[in-house]
C-alpha cells in the first residue's frame, strides 16, 4: 500500500507497512494454494531489522514454499544466526535486495521488477552476485542440531573453537572460507584492536634497509657464479706459499667492486624508501568516536579502523564498505591498478545501521528527478563528521566481521558480517555475507561517490594488492647469456694454459731445476716444494690459476651494470624526443634487456590503444540504404551544432530536418507495417534515386531515436557549460555525442525515463526493459514507451547479429535493395578502417509486451540459471526487427604510426598486428598504417578446419619461394609478401604440427595480420615464433622431423647469441600474457590503465616513440655494450699474457713481474675507466643519422664470435706481445740508471702495455669527445703518479715492498726506459692506423659510410654558413660606404 507518512517516520512506519503487506501476500497465498491443508507452525525472521511473520517453520513441500517465496520477495540483507543454519536452498530461494529497489503492487500481483536506470540496473547485478554467492555458500552447509548461541547472544566465542574459515555453527567450509586460519575483527570506536595482532599498513618495496643492507647485498652478489670466483681467487692469494704475489691486490679489488655495486643499490633502493616514504605518510581519515575524523597516515592505519575515503583518494588498506554518501547506497570504484580496466565499478555497503540518508534522498514517487545524483561529487556529499544521531546508531551496534585469511584473489572472498543490536536483549545477532562486492580493495580509487565509510579488514603486506604484486619475469639480455658462454669458453682456455704451465714446472723441475743447485730444488716442504710430482703439480697448478685469474675482468660485471643504468635510466627516461604533450616520458622498468632493442626481428603489435588513439568519433551513418558523412568529416574538430553540424556532416539530412516537426508530432497507430523501406523514391539506381525526404526524415527520427534510448549512459554533470556522458562503452558514448552535436540530444535520465530534445522537440520515453549487451548475443536491447503510448523494441549491435534477427525483407518493397545497399555501406565503411554497429527497432503491442515481460521479471529475479533464462527472454523478443542504419565509428590511428611502420619495416622488421577486431577492419587498418602496401598479392588463410589451412600455406610457401626473397634486411616493395589468418583459422592450426608451417609463412612475410585473436592466441603467436627462431636452423623442422636432443640444447643455447629477438607491444590488461611471453616488452602507457605497464621492460607514451626507441638507443646499447665487452676481455687477456710469456723465462716458476696492487690498480681503475667512458658517450654516427638511414639497424656484428675472439685472444696477443718483448729484449744491465731489474723490467712492460691500450680505445672510439679523451689521457697520466706515491705510502706506514722500494725514481730518469715504451706506442699506433686505414678505405662498413655522409654534410653546412656570413658582411660593408 501506498500511503503519505511524516518524513520523520518514513523509515519505521514504511517499514512495518511493509511487513504487513508481505504477512498479508503471504497469508493469502497459502490460503489460495491450500484450501484445505491446515497451517499450524508459525516463526519469526528479520527482514531488514523488523520481525516479520512467516506462516511456516516445519519444511512444507517443496512447490509450496518455491511459490510462496517466488511472491514474498525477501527484502533483507541480513539473515538471522538460525536462519543462517535452517535455511535450505533446495527448499527456498533467498533474495536479497534493498530499500531504493521499490515493491511495486499492479492489479493484484505484488513484485519487485528489473530496473531500467543504469545505475540501479549495476547495482542489482552486484546483489544477484552476492545472492548467489549467498546461497552457494548455505548450500554446502548441512543442517544443524537444534544448537543456540551462547547466552551472552554472540556467537563469536563459539566460533573460535571451530575450524579455520568454516560457516558459523556447522564446522565446515564454506566455499573459498576454508583455509589454515581466517581472522575475526571486533568493529569498535575507538579501535580496541591490539597494535601487534596484525600486520602493519607500511608498504615496504625498498630490498634494504640500515640493518640488513651488508648481508643481504652480499648474499646477493656471491650468489652469482662470477663473483664466487673471484672470491676464491682472493681467498686463494693469501696463501703465500702457493701465491704469485699478495692478497691484498686481489681483495682490494674485489672488495672496489663490491662497493661501487653497493653505491648503485643503494642509490636504487633509496628511491625505492623515497617512493615507500611517499606512500606511508599519505593522509587518510579515520573515525572519531565523538564522530569526527582524525588525519593519519596510511602506515599507521590498523585492523578494525573505520576510514572515510573521499573521491578521487586510493584507499589505503582493504576496507568493508559500511557507509555511503550516495543514497542509491551504492559507491564507485576505478580498479585500473588491480586489473586494467578503467570503466567504473559499483560498489554496496552492508548496512551496519538504518540508513538515515544524507539530505540526498530521491523519491520514488516523483520520477522526474534523477534516480542518483551526477556522477560529479558535489562538496554536500563531504562530510567532515557524522551525525550524532548516526554515531548513536553505530554504537548500539555490536559488529564482528568474519573473514578468510589474505589471500591474492581477486575474483572472491569469503565471510559475513555478525550484528547484534543492544538494544535487543536476548535477541539473536543477524548475519550479512560478505561478497568482493561489499569490499574496496586497496590501490582502487574512490570516484564520483561523495565519501564512504570502511572498516580496515587487510592491511599491508595482507592487501590483495599486495599479495598480487608478481614481479616481471626475470629477462636475461642476449648479452648476459653470450657473456657467460664466452666466460665459460675462456675459462677452458685458461684451465688449458694452466694445466699446460703445471705440467711445464714439473717437466722444468725434474730436467733442469735438479741441476741448478742455487735452486734448492733438493729442499723440499709440503706446501712450497713437495717431493711428490703430483703434488708438485697440484701446486702449481693454483699457483698458475692464481696468476692469471686476471683473464677475467672483475670490473666488467660492474661496468656492465653502470652503462646498462646509464643508457637507460638517463639516456631513454631523459629524452625529450619521447616525451608526450603531457609531459610524460618514457619509462625503462628493465635495464637487463636494453641490447635487445638493437637486436630486434619481430615485432607484436596490437591494434587498439597501441596503433589507434581509443578515441572513439562517429564518422558516418547509413539510413535507409543510403550514406551519409564521410571518414574526414570530423564534428568535434568544429563548433558545429545542430543544423549547422548536419549540414557539415551531409547536406541531405539538413534538407531532411524540415519535416522532423511532422514526424515528432504525428501519431501513426500501427508502425509495424511499413509501406517502404527505402529512402528513395521508385526503382532508379545509383545517381538517379530522388530522395523522399519526409520519408528520409521519419527514418533519421528513429535512427537518432535509437541511439539516444538504446544505451546505458548516464549524465555527469557540465563541462564547459554542457553536460558529459559516461558509460562503459566509449562506442555508446561517441554515438551519443555525436547525436547531440546533429541536434539528437539525450538531455536527462530519471527512475524511469530519458528525457530527448530533437532540434528544440522535447520528449519523454519510459524505459521498460534493458537487455544488457552480452557476448554471445552481440547486441543491446531497449524496450520504451513513448508519448504516445506507443511500446518499442530497439536494438543495436554488431551486423552479423542484427542482419539475423530482421523481419523477412522479401516481402516489403525495395527490401532487397536496401539490404544490397546496407551490405555494400557496411563493406565500404569496414575498408575505410570504421567499426560498424547495426541498429533495428520495431513496434509491438502492450499485450505482447505484457506477456514477454511477466516472463522476463520472473528470469530475472531467480537464482538458478538466471542468465540462461534471460537469454532465452532475449531471444524471443529480439526477433522481426525493423532496420534502421548502421553506424561507422573511427578509432583514430595515432600520430605517425605509418610512418613508424614504414622505418621498422624499412629496417628490415617483420610486423605481427594482432587483434580481436573483425578481418576487414584489421586489414583496413593494416593498409591505414603501411602494414599492408600490396593488397593485390595479400594472402588470406580462413579456413574450416585444420586439413584445408595446411593446403592453403603451403601453397603460400612455394609462392613465397618461387617468386620473392623476403629474407634479405632490406625488402623492397616489389619483393613485400603480406599474409592475413583470422583468429578461428589460428585456433585449429595452434598446437598441432600445421602451426610450423604458419611459423615458417609468417618468416618469409614483411607483415603479418592477425584478426578475431584472443589474449592467449597473442602469446601462443610469440612463442611459436621464438620457437621457429630457435629450431630453424635446423632442417626439416616446419616439416615436422625430430630433432636430435643435443641439438635442440645447442640451438637454444646459441640462439641467443646468432638470433635476433621479438618485441611485444600492447596498452591493455589483455596484452600482458604476450609482453611477457616475448623477449622485449613494451607497454604504451595509455587509456586502458596500467597492467600492461607494469608488466613491460620498456614504457612509452606513443607508437610512433619506437622507432626512436630501437633504432637509435637500440643501436647505441647493442653498439656501447659489445665494445664495452669485448675489449674489456681484450685488456686483461693482454696483461694475463705478459705472465705468461715471462714463464718461459724463468723456469715455469710461476713468478709474478707485477705486483698484485699494480694488476688491481690497472684492472679496476686505470683501463676500466677509459672503455667505461667510451661505452657511455661514444656513438658510430650521428643520432639523426639513424633514423635517416634505418637500413642499418640490426646489421652491426660487433660482438661475433670471430670479432670477440680476434680482440680477445688475437689481438691481445699481439698487444701483450709487443708490449713483453720490446722492454726485454732492448733491456740491458749496467749503467747509473738500470733498468735489468725484475721489477722494473715489470713496470716498463705494465706502462707499456697500459699505453697502447689507451691507443687502442683512442683509435677505436668513433666520436671523441672532450671527456673521453681527457679520460683516456688521465688515466695514462696517473699513472706515473701512483708508482712513486703507492711507494710513498708504503714507506710511510712502514711496510716497504721490493716491488716499488726507488724503482720508479730509477725508471724515470732512465731514457732507456722512455725509448722502450716510446718504441712499444710507434709500433702499435702504426700497426693500429695501417689496420684502420686498410679497413676504411677496402671494407667500410655502414658505419663508416654513414659517418663521411654526416662529416661531408656538416663541411658543407659550414660553408653554406661561411658563405652566407661573408655575404652579410660585403652587404654592411657596401651599406657603410653608401652612408
Amino acid at each position: 500500500p501506498q500511503q503519505n507518512v511524516d518524513e520523520t517516520d518514513t523509515a519505521e512506519v514504511v517499514e512495518q507497512e511493509r511487513g504487513v503487506a508481505h504477512s498479508n501476500l503471504v497469508e493469502s497465498t497459502i490460503a489460495e494454494e491450500t484450501e484445505e491443508e491446515d497451517v499450524k507452525d508459525t516463526v519469526h525472521f528479520m527482514l531488514d531489522g523488523v520481525e516479520q511473520q512467516n506462516l511456516f517453520t516445519t519444511p512444507r513441500p517443496a512447490p509450496l514454499e518455491e511459490r510462496v517465496r517466488a511472491k514474498l520477495n525477501m527484502h533483507t540483507r541480513h539473515l538471522s544466526y538460525e536462519d543462517w543454519h535452517n535455511m535450505n536452498l533446495n527448499q527456498a530461494s533467498i533474495f536479497l535486495s534493498r530499500q531504493s529497489l521499490s515493491l511495486e503492487g499492479r492489479a493484484g500481483k505484488h513484485r519487485r521488477r528489473q530496473s531500467v536506470n543504469p545505475l540501479e540496473r549495476a547495482a542489482e547485478e552486484v546483489l544477484f552476485s552476492s545472492q548467489v554467492h549467498t546461497a552457494r555458500s548455505i548450500a554446502t552447509t548441512t543442517k544443524l542440531s537444534e544448537a543456540t548461541p551462547s547466552e551472552e547472544g554472540s556467537v563469536t566465542s563459539e566460533r573460535r573453537d571451530e575450524p579455520a574459515g568454516s560457516l558459523p555453527g556447522t564446522g565446515k567450509s564454506g566455499g573459498d572460507i576454508g583455509r589454515k586460519a581466517s581472522r575475526s575483527i571486533r568493529v569498535t570506536v575507538p579501535n580496541e584492536i591490539d597494535e601487534d595482532e596484525y600486520c602493519n599498513n607500511a608498504a615496504v618495496t625498498a630490498k634494504y634497509n640500515v640493518v640488513t643492507f651488508l648481508p643481504v647485498f652480499l648474499y646477493k652478489m656471491f650468489s652469482r657464479v662470477a663473483y664466487l670466483y673471484f672470491l676464491l681467487q682472493a681467498s686463494l692469494s693469501w696463501w703465500s706459499a702457493i701465491s704469485p704475489y699478495s692478497g691484498l691486490g686481489p681483495t682490494v679489488g674485489l672488495v672496489f667492486v663490491l662497493s661501487v655495486a653497493a653505491v648503485k643499490e643503494i642509490i636504487e633502493d633509496k628511491k625505492r624508501h623515497e617512493a615507500d616514504t611517499k606512500t606511508n605518510t599519505s593522509i587518510c581519515h579515520v573515525l572519531q568516536e565523538d564522530g569526527s575524523f582524525a588525519e593519519m597516515e596510511w602506515r599507521n592505519a590498523r585492523v578494525g579502523d573505520i576510514l572515510k575515503i573521499n573521491d578521487n583518494e586510493l584507499l589505503p588498506a582493504d576496507l568493508l564498505c559500511i557507509h555511503t554518501a550516495l543514497p542509491d547506497e551504492v559507491c564507485f570504484i576505478k580498479t585500473s591498478n588491480l586489473d586494467g580496466e578503467t570503466n567504473l565499478k559499483i560498489r554496496r555497503p552492508i548496512e551496519v545501521v538504518e540508513h538515515k540518508g544524507d539530505g540526498l534522498e530521491t523519491s520514488e514517487d516523483n520520477d522526474d528527478l534523477p534516480s542518483s545524483p551526477p556522477l560529479v561529487s558535489p562538496a554536500t556529499f563531504r562530510k567532515t563528521f557524522m551525525g550524532a544521531e548516526w554515531m548513536e546508531s553505530f554504537k548500539e551496534v555490536e559488529m564482528t566481521v568474519h573473514v578468510e585469511s589474505p589471500s591474492p584473489n581477486l575474483e572472491s572472498i569469503s565471510g559475513f558480517v555478525e550484528l547484534k543490536r543492544k538494544s535487543k536483549v536476548g535477541g539473536e545477532p543477524s548475519i550479512a555475507p560478505i561478497t568482493l562486492n561489499e569490499m574496496l580493495l586497496r590501490g582502487c580509487t574512490l570516484k564520483n561517490s561523495g565519501f564512504i565509510l570502511g572498516a580496515v579488514v587487510y592491511t599491508g603486506d595482507d592487501t590483495r594488492i599486495q599479495m598480487n604484486n608478481s614481479k616481471v619475469p626475470f629477462k636475461l639480455g642476449s648479452f648476459d647469456a653470450y657473456l657467460n658462454i664466452q666466460i665459460i669458453l675462456l675459462l677452458c682456455v685458461q684451465a688449458s694454459i694452466v694445466f699446460g704451465c703445471a705440467v711445464a714446472a714439473t717437466v722444468w723441475r725434474e730436467q733442469q731445476g735438479m741441476f741448478a743447485y742455487y735452486l734448492a730444488f733438493n729442499q723440499y716442504s709440503w706446501d712450497t716444494n713437495n717431493e711428490n710430482d703430483g703434488a708438485y703439480w697440484f701446486l702449481s697448478l693454483l699457483t698458475y690459476w692464481i696468476l692469471y685469474s686476471f683473464m677475467i675482468p672483475i670490473s666488467l660485471f660492474v661496468s656492465n651494470e653502470i652503462v646498462k643504468f646509464w643508457q637507460t635510466f638517463i639516456f631513454i627516461n631523459r629524452d625529450k624526443d619521447m616525451t608526450d604533450e603531457d609531459g610524460e616520458s618514457a619509462r625503462a622498468r628493465n635495464s637487463n634487456v636494453v641490447e635487445d632493442l638493437g637486436k630486434i626481428d619481430y615485432i607484436f603489435s596490437d591494434k587498439t590503444g597501441t596503433l589507434t588513439s581509443n578515441e572513439m568519433r562517429l564518422r558516418a551513418i547509413s539510413i535507409g540504404g543510403l550514406s551519409f558523412g564521410s571518414k574526414d568529416k570530423a564534428l568535434e574538430k568544429h563548433g558545429f551544432e545542430g543544423v549547422e553540424a548536419l549540414e557539415y556532416f551531409d547536406s541531405r539530412l539538413a534538407n531532411a530536418t524540415k519535416h522532423l516537426p511532422k514526424v515528432v508530432h504525428s501519431s501513426r497507430e500501427d508502425v509495424t507495417n511499413y509501406d517502404y523501406v527505402t529512402a528513395w523514391d521508385g526503382d532508379k539506381q545509383g545517381s538517379e534515386r530522388e530522395i523522399n525526404y519526409k520519408r528520409l526524415a521519419e527514418m533519421m527520427h528513429e535512427f537518432f531515436l535509437a541511439i539516444c534510448v538504446c544505451h546505458s549512459l548516464i549524465i555527469e554533470g557540465e563541462s564547459e557549460g554542457q553536460s558529459t556522458y559516461q558509460g562503459p562503452s566509449p562506442d555508446e558514448v561517441s554515438l551519443v555525442e555525436a547525436a547531440r552535436q546533429l541536434g539528437f540530444e539525450f538531455r536527462q535520465r530519471s527512475s524511469r525515463h530519458v528525457t530527448l530534445a530533437f532540434h528544440g522537440q522535447e520528449m519523454k520515453y519510459e524505459i521498460l526493459n534493458v537487455l544488457e549487451f552480452t557476448s554471445d548475443r552481440k547486441k543491446m536491447t531497449v524496450v520504451a514507451r513513448g508519448p504516445d503510448n506507443v511500446i518499442k523494441v530497439f536494438c543495436k549491435g554488431a551486423d552479423s547479429a542484427i542482419l539475423a534477427c530482421l523481419t523477412n525483407y522479401k516481402f516489403l518493397p525495395g527490401g532487397d535493395d536496401v539490404i544490397e545497399a546496407t551490405d555494400r555501406s557496411l563493406s565500404d565503411f569496414s575498408c575505410q578502417g570504421l567499426r560498424t554497429l547495426c541498429v533495428a527497432s520495431k513496434t509491438i503491442s502492450a499485450e505482447v509486451w505484457g506477456e514477454w515481460d511477466a516472463k522476463y521479471q520472473e528470469a530475472a529475479t531467480t537464482l538458478e540459471d538466471r542468465e540462461e533464462k534471460i537469454a532465452e527472454c532475449a531471444e524471443e523478443i529480439e526477433v522481426n526487427f525493423n532496420l534502421l542504419g548502421v553506424t561507422a565509428i573511427e578509432d583514430k590511428l595515432q600520430e605517425g604510426v605509418p610512418e613508424t611502420i614504414e622505418m621498422l619495416g624499412t629496417a628490415g622488421i617483420k610486423i605481427f598486428m594482432i587483434t580481436g577486431d573483425k578481418q576487414e577492419t584489421a586489414i583496413s587498418i593494416a593498409i591505414s598504417c603501411n602494414l599492408i602496401q600490396k593488397i593485390d598479392d595479400l594472402m588470406i588463410c580462413n579456413e574450416a578446419n585444420e586439413e584445408a589451412a595446411q593446403e592453403r600455406m603451403l601453397s603460400f610457401i612455394h609462392d613465397c619461394e618461387d617468386k620473392y626473397y623476403s629474407t634479405v634486411d632490406y625488402l623492397q616493395p616489389c619483393e613485400r609478401r603480406e599474409f592475413v589468418i583470422d583468429g578461428f583459422t589460428l585456433g585449429k592450426i595452434l598446437g598441432t604440427k600445421t602451426e610450423k608451417l604458419f611459423a615458417e609463412l609468417a618468416s618469409k612475410c614483411a607483415s603479418i595480420v592477425v584478426c578475431r585473436a584472443s589474449p592467449a592466441q597473442k602469446a601462443a603467436v610469440v612463442k611459436l615464433m621464438k620457437e621457429y627462431q630457435v629450431c630453424s636452423h635446423s632442417k626439416g623442422y616446419a616439416l615436422g622431423e625430430k630433432i636430435p636432443k643435443l641439438t635442440s640444447i645447442w640451438n637454444k643455447i646459441m640462439w641467443k647469441v646468432w638470433d635476433g629477438r621479438m618485441l611485444a607491444i600492447g596498452d591493455g590488461a589483455n596484452d600482458v600474457a604476450m609482453l611477457q611471453s616475448a623477449d622485449v616488452g613494451i607497454g604504451v602507457m595509455g587509456k586502458e590503465g596500467r597492467q600492461a605497464t607494469n608488466n613491460s621492460d620498456f614504457a612509452i607514451c606513443k607508437f610512433r616513440f619506437l622507432s626512436k626507441l630501437l633504432l637509435v638507443h637500440g643501436q647505441l646499447s647493442y653498439y656501447r655494450l659489445a665494445h664495452l665487452i669485448k675489449y674489456s676481455f681484450y685488456k686483461n687477456i693482454s696483461f694475463a699474457f705478459t705472465f705468461f710469456f715471462y714463464q718461459f723465462f724463468c723456469g715455469f716458476s710461476g713468478q709474478a713481474i707485477i705486483d698484485s696492487m699494480s694488476a688491481t690498480v690497472y684492472n679496476v681503475v686505470l683501463t676500466s675507466l677509459p672503455i667505461l667512458v667510451m661505452a657511455t658517450v661514444d656513438k658510430p654516427v650521428q643520432m639523426s643519422s639513424f633514423m635517416k638511414h634505418p637500413q642499418t639497424y640490426n646489421t652491426s656484428r660487433a660482438l661475433s664470435s670471430w670479432n670477440f675472439w680476434k680482440a680477445a685472444l688475437v689481438k691481445s696477443l699481439l698487444t701483450s706481445g709487443l708490449s713483453f718483448f720490446v722492454p726485454y729484449l732492448s733491456t740491458s744491465a749496467g749503467g747509473q740508471h738500470s733498468t735489468d731489474s725484475l721489477f722494473a723490467m715489470g713496470k716498463t712492460i705494465y706502462i707499456a702495455l697500459l699505453g697502447i691500450i689507451g691507443i687502442e680505445i683512442l683509435l677505436l672510439a668513433r666520436s671523441w669527445t672532450r671527456l673521453f679523451v681527457g679520460v683516456v689521457g688521465l688515466s695514462y697520466v696517473l699513472v706515473f703518479a701512483f708508482f712513486p706515491l703507492y711507494e710513498a705510502i708504503l714507506k710511510g706506514i712502514k711496510w716497504p715492498m721490493q716491488q716499488y722500494y726507488g724503482i720508479p725514481a730509477m725508471l724515470y730518469s732512465s731514457s732507456k726506459f722512455w725509448l722502450q715504451i716510446l718504441l712499444c706506442y710507434l709500433i702499435a699506433f702504426g700497426v693500429r692506423f695501417t689496420d684502420r686505414a686498410v679497413k676504411l678505405h677496402m671494407w667500410p662498413d655502414d658505419y663508416d659510410l654513414l659517418t663521411e655522409v654526416d662529416h661531408n654534410e656538416r663541411t658543407l653546412s659550414r660553408k653554406k654558413s661561411s658563405a652566407s656570413l661573408a655575404k652579410s658582411s660585403e652587404m654592411r660593408s657596401e651599406e657603410g660606404e653608401a652612408d
